[in-house]
């Protein structure tokens, strides 16, 4: 595999290390982007990789781009920032026009010898060009962070190739290259479930009601709570979106939730993939999709499961699309089922399924939900396999691969919650071969990523799930009721057995594919309540701090043999009525009620909010904005008044003035003032409660109010400043006159 051949000196030598950079104080923070760095030596695995389809990325800050079967850049198309990148790796736009010669003559060497074509991975047919590009530059001022150019991704594909040995030294050869960041192969990927088997019994005229069977939406310590959260407004996902990233779905059983838009990126193409009836063989990938959405929506219609958010709107992105993926902004067609090695029954691979990640995010607004179930091989760890089914051994969260992670990255820049399976490996994703891919302190994608429980109430680690202190949260991973495969309890009984496929049901689904729909479908439910009540929906940091503050701690008390799997971490797994009560708060003394007067006290200090009038200059424009004890003075009251859309501006009495984020400013750490009023987005702010406090937001930054240092001091200022959860973020607002 592309990551073996490394040392691990080798592995911590990041190219781009984690540090926050500014170029100078008028422009935004951005925390610097870090990529793993290339392996000495690419080495290919025939049981894992296959010839015929292979990705490159060039380096930040190139620009190159593919235009008349050539690769090319100049410096009249690089701006100053990307010039600014390109030099922190000691390259100029000169070396890279440089290189790109050599490199062209390279490729069409490979292209009239082999068959090897070149496309865009990320860009659509028809898109208007450095349409991500433009984009990506929006996201980073949101993001606080430098995402990756997606422009800068190819896809290298060649039909009916068939040989590992040519394809690894053209792979080898691109790798010398300084202008390249990346050259990876395909590798193998499915969907994250434990396989089952499949045995059949005669159907009977009605399914009944088999609700009673899914422990996972019973209270905590079992259960996430769900059939509480339906109890209130919005808590079955109603108002929010969410698309599933993996093989196939069987959309005509009975239990299906119906959407006539529900596919994104067309109808996958791959036949049918089961779970062989007489031999139990196959892996299912078919109704692996079908379980998992039984789990999120399946409607509460008296029969089969119960969903636990029935009304969300919802897409399918499959990764099996041979026309529309490959070569997308060119006129070549990729013939997908010809790639040497590929398994068309269930399984794709990890480039694709980066597309597929892409491309879903497309059709997702801010607060949406993105569902990833694929996982893959990560590298090999050395150790024997203590299974006896390994099929899945070593594999990982999608993540691990950089073109995964970075479509990812920029799904979660644009406000979307991405809930990704963390994988069957059964791996610490905390030893040193992962860095720093799953180093949260280093690179971090934004996803919520799921372990597996085993289920049944019992919070252990599953022996297969990956943990680390990655891994956020974990949801049931055995034992799960739901749709597909058509097998049951002992016994065989009917309705779990019947011979009809529209009618599957199972009540063995597992692995942290069937971990990940759980937690997605308590993220949905949350944001849907969120909706319903006309307040902002959380974002992914925010969602992942909300569920892991409010959730079931894995230990639990239970075996001496499982002492062991209870500190690998997985997180926590969500409690929806917990989560609920935090996010909506107490109705009582410093509760917010909407247009009035108000203190505005910080919870850590119980100073309040105060515009510094030193010097006799309280009316003027520019007076900060402090902590202060209080003395009921006109300037520590403020009159909260609606602005639209849900935001306010918060006018100080003694002035009439607004409360002002510094010149418009983006960046963390810029204090807050009084100015005339105007209305702009830099003076309007959400006010939203998160237990018995409040946060407030400022629209132009998405940054929070924060005290400084979470200093005691009287006049320690108030600044904006990314959500981290302390109590010098949290406020009371108290009706005064």
């Amino acid at each position: 595999s592309t990551s073996q051949g490394q040392t691990p000196n080798e592995r911590l030598n990041l190219s781009a290390p984690a540090q926050v950079v500014s170029q100078n104080p008028l422009e935004p923070v951005l925390r610097q982007r870090v990529t793993p760095p290339k392996p000495d030596t690419i080495r290919l695995i025939s049981n894992r990789n296959f010839a015929g389809i292979f990705i490159v990325k060039f380096v930040e800050g190139s620009h190159v781009r593919y235009r008349d079967n050539v690769f090319t850049t100049s410096s009249q198309e690089i701006n100053k920032e990307e010039a600014r990148r390109l030099s922190r790796l000691k390259l100029s736009i000169e070396d890279v026009v440089a290189e790109l010669e050599k490199l062209n003559l390279l490729v069409r060497q490979h292209r009239d010898r082999y068959g090897f074509n070149v496309g865009a991975t990320f860009s659509k047919k028809g898109q208007e060009p450095d349409a991500l590009f433009k984009e990506k530059t929006v996201l980073e001022i949101s993001a606080g962070e430098e995402l990756a150019d997606l422009d800068l991704y190819y896809t290298f594909a060649a039909k009916d190739f068939h040989d590992l040995v040519v394809q690894e030294k053209f792979m080898n050869e691109l790798n010398k290259f300084r202008s390249i960041e990346l050259v990876e192969a395909a590798f193998l990927t499915e969907g994250a479930s434990l396989k089952t088997t499949s045995s059949f019994a005669m159907p009977q005229a009605r399914t009944p009601d088999l609700s009673t069977s899914q422990g996972y939406l019973d209270p905590a310590p079992g259960g996430i709570d769900a059939r509480y959260a339906w109890t209130r407004r919005g808590g079955h996902g109603d108002g929010v979106k969410l698309i599933d990233v993996e093989y196939d779905w069987v959309t005509d059983h009975e239990d299906f939730a119906p959407d006539s838009t529900r596919f994104w990126g067309g109808r996958p193409v791959c036949a049918y993939d089961g779970v062989n009836n007489t031999t139990g063989e196959g892996s299912g990938g078919s109704e692996h999709g079908t379980a998992v959405m039984g789990i999120l929506n399946a409607p509460h219609n008296g029969f089969g499961v119960s969903g636990i958010v029935p009304n969300i709107r919802f897409g399918l992105s499959t990764v099996c699309r041979p026309l529309d993926w490959a070569f997308a902004a060119t006129s070549h067609e990729a013939l997908f089922t010809l790639f040497s090695g590929e398994s068309i029954a269930g399984r794709t691979h990890n480039i694709v399924t980066s597309y597929a990640i892409n491309d879903a995010a497309s059709g997702l607004g801010r607060g949406d939900v993105l569902l990833v179930e694929q996982h893959t091989f990560g590298p090999l760890s050395g150790e024997r396999c203590p299974w006896s089914d390994c099929s899945q051994w070593e594999y990982v969260a999608m993540e691990y691969y950089q073109h995964s992670f970075d479509a990812i990255r920029w799904a979660t820049a644009r406000g979307i919650i991405v809930v990704e399976a963390a994988g069957n490996g059964g791996q610490d994703l905390d030893a040193l071969r992962y860095w720093p891919r799953f180093e949260p302190t280093v690179r971090h994608s934004g996803a919520i990523l799921v372990g597996a429980s085993n289920g049944n109430g019992n919070l252990n680690r599953a022996f297969f799930s990956n943990f680390g202190r990655r891994i956020d949260l974990n949801g049931w991973g055995g034992m799960v009721t739901t749709l597909g495969y058509g097998d049951g309890p002992a016994g065989r009984v009917a309705p779990w057995n019947v011979n009809v496929i529209n009618r599957f049901y199972t009540n063995n689904f597992g692995g942290t594919s069937s971990a990940a729909p759980i937690v997605a479908g308590a993220v949905a439910s949350v944001q849907g309540a969120r909706r319903a009540a006309g307040r902002d929906p959380l974002n992914s940091s925010d969602m992942r701090m909300l569920l892991d503050q409010t959730g079931t701690p894995q230990t639990v008390p239970g075996t001496p043999e499982d002492a062991a799997l209870r500190v690998q971490a997985i997180g926590r797994q969500p409690n929806l009525r917990a989560a609920f009560d935090f996010t909506f708060g107490t109705p009582g003394r410093g509760s917010f009620a909407g247009a009035g007067t108000y203190t505005i006290q910080v919870k850590h200090s119980r100073k309040v909010l105060d515009v510094n009038i030193d010097w006799f200059s309280g009316q003027d424009n520019g007076r900060p904005l402090g902590q202060f004890d209080s003395h009921n003075g006109d300037n520590q009251k403020f009159s909260v008044e609606p602005a639209g859309g849900g935001y306010f501006t918060i006018r100080a009495k003694h002035s009439g003035k607004c409360l002002d984020v510094t010149g418009w400013s983006t960046s963390a750490g810029t204090g807050l003032q009084q100015w005339q009023c105007h209305g702009g987005a830099n003076q309007q702010f959400a006010i939203e409660p998160f237990g018995d406090y409040y946060r407030i937001r400022a629209r132009n930054s998405g940054l929070y109010f924060d005290i400084t240092g979470l200093s005691l001091n009287n006049s320690a200022r108030l600044q904006q400043w990314p959500w981290n959860g302390g109590n010098n973020q949290m406020f009371q607002l108290i009706p005064t006159r």
